[in-house]
């Protein structure tokens, strides 16, 4: 199999309407520069042909760079859960190129595979919480009653983190449905262990879940959220082109 130079995926899927894709356009483009980040050029339209010459309803397809061209790997669609687990042991960011989602997937499924959990934070140096292997942490905060903001949707940066889609997608979700959201510094990776956290990814809105939490750890209120912006994603999804 040839390198992986870069690479986008995303699940298709159908809402009664015709196959759509949460975020198509963004996907398309982060695609996009990707591949110029590589040195291959590659026009949008090129790349709405290959997604409309197969059916892909019930799919998690990927576009994929290697030195031989673009092309687009039809994959079975990945089963969509609400919640994850998340492991104790975090992994060491030896990415290589952290911005370009492709060219470190090998590592990253090997990081993963080592672990039970669904998923597995990546450190920095500093032990400091770049992001997961295959998700975007956002963490909720208590907000003040008294000024009628009962959550703070927190959304940590970190300079090696990948552009997410999906977090772009759940920012605007959150401000719609008039949560406040605010962007910090890198977590711990205490601090993502113990607090309200979600996990984004093209696939998955999923809350984190331990046995050893209380079954009142999620509030009523962050349940109903979380539904709420799964039901706004899949109104914005776009259609497939045909």
């Amino acid at each position: 199999m040839s390198e992986l130079l870069a690479a986008d995926s995303f699940t298709v899927r159908d809402l009664g309407q015709g196959p759509v894709v949460r975020g198509l356009s963004l996907h398309l483009e982060r695609f996009r520069r990707a591949c110029l980040a590589q040195g291959h050029q590659v026009e949008p339209t090129h790349l709405r042909s290959l997604l409309s010459s197969e059916d892909l309803s019930g799919t998690s397809p990927r576009l994929e760079l290697n030195k031989v061209g673009v092309s687009l790997r039809r994959r079975p669609a990945r089963p969509e859960t609400d919640t994850a687990t998340l492991s104790a042991s975090g992994a060491a960011d030896t990415r290589v190129l952290p911005k370009i989602k492709g060219p470190d997937i090998p590592l990253l499924q090997e990081l993963l595979a080592e672990v039970a959990e669904d998923e597995r934070i990546l450190l920095d140096e500093e032990g400091k919480v770049v992001e997961c292997c295959f998700s975007t942490p956002i963490r909720f905060l208590p907000g003040s009653l008294i000024e009628d903001v009962p959550w703070i949707a927190e959304f940590p940066q970190h300079p090696r983190q990948l552009e997410s889609v999906t977090a772009q997608l759940v920012r605007r979700a959150l401000l719609w449905l008039g949560v406040a959201v605010v962007e910090s510094a890198p977590l711990t990776h205490q601090q993502l262990q113990e607090g309200h956290v979600w996990l984004l990814n093209a696939t998955h809105v999923r809350r984190v879940v331990s046995p050893s939490r209380q079954p009142d750890f999620w509030p009523t209120e962050l349940l109903e959220l979380q539904q709420l912006v799964t039901e706004w994603l899949d109104t914005k999804a776009e259609p497939l082109p045909r």
